[in-house]
């Protein structure tokens, strides 16, 4: 029977502690081994719930020798200097979206994670979006069309509220 991927989880909010439950629980062939969170509280109760330890520090859990694998799921303000720490030691790792509201930092990112040869793994909703730069690209085209629609709509409804306001004063011109 082949060895189990022991993992390390920074950030024990609502999201770190759903994937703290998924690996300690439900995931065959994965371990939590440690956990860390700014937020001593939380980083105890996750701790205490799934019966692991917490470390000091993201970088003593990066470094812990019992941590293969590490899943960052931080606030996303974080998530890049995590990644660049973590590909510092040359381990592979799971990144929560985003990865950064900042496109020079997700270079950043892919940048380090190149130079380290490691997997990386960003949060997706369609597994079949691999690539870490494929993620950027698609999450980047959403936002883009969400832009669009909005200005879209907005451009609709100023148009009908003055075409209401010119049907009130009696206007007939469109």
């Amino acid at each position: 029977m082949a060895e189990s991927i022991r993992v390390g989880l920074i950030g024990c909010g609502r999201i770190g502690t759903m994937h703290a439950e998924l690996v300690a629980r439900r995931v065959a062939g994965l371990d939590l081994s440690a956990v860390y969170d700014v937020s001593d509280n939380a980083a105890a109760s996750v701790s205490e719930s799934l019966g692991v330890r917490c470390t000091a520090s993201a970088a003593e859990l990066i470094a812990a020798d019992d941590v293969d694998v590490v899943a960052i799921c931080s606030s996303t303000d974080t998530h890049i200097d995590l990644l660049v720490e973590v590909a510092s030691v040359g381990k592979p790792v799971f990144v929560e979206k985003p990865l950064s509201l900042d496109l020079g930092e997700v270079d950043r990112g892919i940048a380090a994670a190149t130079a380290a040869g490691i997997a990386v793994r960003s949060a997706s909703t369609d597994a079949s979006m691999q690539p870490i730069a494929r993620c950027v690209i698609v999450w980047l085209l959403v936002m883009w069309g969400v832009f669009i629609w909005c200005g879209y709509l907005a451009a609709t409804l100023l148009h009908l509220r003055l075409l209401t306001l010119r049907c009130r004063a009696g206007s007939s011109a469109i």
